[in-house]
């Protein structure tokens, strides 16, 4: 028994510096926006509350969080990927895409009206 416990217990510490020396995704989304993220804010100058992305997908933001809500972005994404940003339209039941955020790993350049956006399809 006292063998099986001190298994137990050296399995348990191994898993427990194994979590704490090898940084991963939960560590990087404590970052206001990590390296590789698309990051959406509801103020002006990167406040407010946050929206991150990094699995390239389509997010109808309307569902996940509530419609034309975004005021500024970052767009840490690697150089040359593009986040696609959707209106819904009601009346036919489709997004129309309304802007473009190019990755650059920096502040974004962004082309259309992303404050009216309801969905974003990253990468």
């Amino acid at each position: 028994m006292k063998r099986k416990m001190a298994a137990s217990a050296v399995t348990a510490c191994a898993l427990v510096t194994s979590l704490a020396v090898s940084p991963g995704r939960a560590e990087a989304e404590s970052q206001p926006c990590p390296n590789g993220y698309l990051c959406l804010y509801t103020e002006t100058g990167f406040e407010g509350d946050i929206q991150r992305f990094y699995d390239c997908q389509f997010v109808d933001l309307g569902r996940l969080w509530g419609t034309d809500r975004i005021r500024s972005i970052i767009d840490r994404q690697q150089a040359g990927t593009r986040s696609t940003f959707y209106d819904y339209q009601a009346v036919n039941g489709h997004f129309t895409p309304v802007g473009y955020a190019f990755g650059q790993n920096q502040y974004s350049s962004v082309i259309g009206d992303i404050r009216i956006a309801d969905g974003v399809r990253v990468c």
